[in-house]
């Protein structure tokens, strides 16, 4: 798996009703968005509560974004990043059917999948730092994932190490294309122009011994 929580991502946020980018690379992202969710407030609300904290400190974090790092390094060492009750978590199988569920399942508890895609026209279903619970093939849960990466591609665009990441078959490009162009020929249709998202995610927590 490529270096994605290491690339900076440039974002909007709003505080006191002006609008301001951040770039920070989307390990930070992810982190400071779980933090937001676990305390129940929006990421606008807990970024505007750091930055009247930095400007009220003195010799603190010269801009915003290193704040923001800095505050999430804080956090995590501490053991105060936020973590909410797992079994609260959106729920959803891989595949589409209990044997590629299981299947799935188990590569993803292996650390061997850490990757999928579906089609745009099935809407978004995650955002980066988004915690999601995992269904086996009898929609028993088995583990925690989280997502570090959310793009769009089109079918065609998709490359091998994306391929690698989802795990599946021989993780070749070649096997990732006949496999999925399969799957999706079965499940509503198939263009190799068909638009993707494409997700990378991390496994945070097995729930299975």
């Amino acid at each position: 798996m490529t270096g994605s929580g290491t690339r900076p991502r440039k974002r909007s946020v709003v505080i006191d009703g002006h609008a301001t980018s951040i770039s920070m690379e989307e390990a930070f992202w992810a982190r400071l968005i779980r933090s937001a969710n676990a305390r129940g407030v929006s990421v606008n609300a807990l970024v505007a509560d750091i930055d009247r904290e930095r400007i009220a400190t003195p010799d603190a974090a010269p801009n915003l974004s290193s704040a923001l790092r800095v505050w999430v390094l804080e956090q995590s060492a501490a053991g105060h990043e936020g973590h909410a009750d797992w079994r609260t978590f959106e729920r959803f199988s891989f595949g589409d059917g209990p044997a590629l569920a299981d299947e799935l399942a188990e590569l993803v508890l292996a650390g061997t999948k850490t990757a999928t895609c579906w089609p745009v026209s099935e809407g978004p279903r995650t955002e980066v730092g988004k915690h999601m619970v995992v269904l086996d093939g009898r929609a028993d849960p088995v583990a925690v994932i989280e997502t570090v990466e959310l793009t769009q591609r089109r079918f065609i665009e998709v490359g091998a190490d994306f391929a690698h990441d989802e795990g599946e078959g021989d993780r070749s490009l070649v096997s990732w294309r006949v496999d999925h162009e399969r799957y999706f020929t079965r499940n509503g249709g198939f263009s190799p122009d068909m638009r993707l998202y494409c997700e990378r995610f991390r496994l945070v927590r097995r729930l299975v011994p």
